[in-house]
């Protein structure tokens, strides 16, 4: 296994056309900055997370079903700090603020106080 840091990407669609492909296609090309979980969220719904590889995943037709939208971002993690857990995945939902980071937030305890 090759042992990067991690992979983020990010996806917005003028014209309204769903972006999941396209993130998912990243994120399997990004596989190996970051091997132990990945996932992505979109503006409407709540995070999807798993652990393992991208290309493990069997239910693409599914998921871009399911989370269709024209902005995403998405994260593949190999961790430095924190157990190789779904609690650890990215990426992060609070309220309406997606984010996904290659690193350690210092200031998350304000950011979180200023999104509510």
């Amino acid at each position: 296994m090759v042992h990067e840091n991690c992979g983020v990407v990010g996806f917005f669609s003028l014209d309204g056309h769903n972006v999941i492909p396209y993130v998912l296609d990243s994120l399997r090309a990004l596989q190996h900055r970051g091997q132990e979980s990945w996932g992505f969220a979109v503006p409407s719904k709540s995070p999807y997370k798993t652990l393992g590889l991208v290309s493990a995943s069997r239910n693409f037709r599914y998921i871009i079903r399911k989370f269709n939208s024209h902005a995403a971002i998405g994260h593949v993690r190999y961790s430095t700090i924190g157990k190789s857990n779904l609690d650890n995945a990215q990426p992060l939902k609070i309220k309406d603020l997606c984010i996904a980071h290659n690193g350690t937030i210092a200031n998350v305890e304000e950011l979180s106080n200023m999104v509510g």
